[in-house]
């Protein structure tokens, strides 16, 4: 009897023989739900995912009085060290993974899908209400994705060796949606009109590592194209040819969305939630 990755090596193979595509989808819609069915049996669900990388959500106790600190030492000074802009960061992506964990969700586990809106939200807002300058932002818009993903910046007078730049930082805490390994195959193309999840086509590891458990990583041109690209090419028919010229970076730092998820939807105390 097959095991699960066994299963997706079938499909992944399936997937690359010389078959007509009917024959193709006949085969590997049979696999995906004999796979799908010994993940029932297994207890592996939305809430127990398996994954293509190591997943361990960083959940460091930030103090809040310390971010205050650096929050008026910013406002004073017009810059912070890269040292304070790590503490912030850890605060509100902590918040974030703490507020969505007390609605019953297992951060550990769970692949976070159909949570991005209010990730966003969670994330960004605070950091907005005491003055920093935030974009958000969604896949559909930057990269052409054809589905939905919503993310944010942060923008920060950085000081090290005592010269002053402005650095950008992606924020992204629920980015290991996308590297689950059913979806993170190339059988998805004959599946269900789906294709392969962006984390398919992330060829960098380790860059994708940093975001998911710290869930932010400091953005340049690089690493918005190795964040970006992966989108735009889950959105290509398989075999289809890359040909738009997407600058990727501008696009993210330049957004001018606003925010995917409404304040009305959330109750005061949950407001309250974000500064702690």
């Amino acid at each position: 009897m097959m095991n699960l990755d066994q299963i997706l090596e079938e499909i992944e193979k399936v997937s690359n023989e010389n078959l007509e595509d009917k024959y193709k989808k006949h085969i590997i819609g049979n696999l995906y739900s004999l796979y799908y069915e010994r993940c029932e049996m297994m207890g592996i669900t939305e809430g127990n995912n398996e994954f293509i990388i190591d997943y361990e959500p960083e959940t460091n106790i930030v103090d809040y009085t310390k971010v205050r600190d650096i929050v008026n030492y910013y406002k004073k000074n017009k810059y912070m060290s890269i040292d304070q802009a790590n503490y912030l960061l850890n605060w509100t992506t902590h918040n974030t993974r703490r507020f969505i964990s007390e609605l019953g969700i297992n951060i550990n586990g769970n692949s976070l899908d159909g949570f991005c809106e209010l990730a966003q939200f969670v994330t960004l807002y605070p950091l907005e209400k005491m003055g920093f300058k935030v974009t958000k932002n969604t896949a559909r818009k930057d990269f052409d994705y054809n589905l939905n993903h919503s993310f944010g910046t942060i923008s920060l007078n950085i000081n090290e060796n005592d010269k002053i730049n402005e650095e950008h930082f992606l924020i992204d805490t629920t980015y290991i949606q996308f590297f689950t390994k059913d979806k993170c195959n190339r059988g998805m193309y004959y599946y269900n009109e789906q294709k392969p999840s962006p984390g398919y086509f992330v060829k960098n590891k380790i860059f994708a590592n940093e975001i998911i458990n710290k869930g932010y990583i400091k953005l340049n041109k690089e690493i918005a194209k190795e964040y970006g690209e992966p989108f735009y090419l889950s959105s290509l028919e398989i075999n289809e040819k890359p040909t738009k010229k997407i600058d990727y970076y501008n696009n993210i730092i330049n957004s001018n969305e606003d925010y995917s998820y409404s304040k009305d939807e959330l109750e005061e105390d949950d407001i309250n939630k974000m500064f702690r």
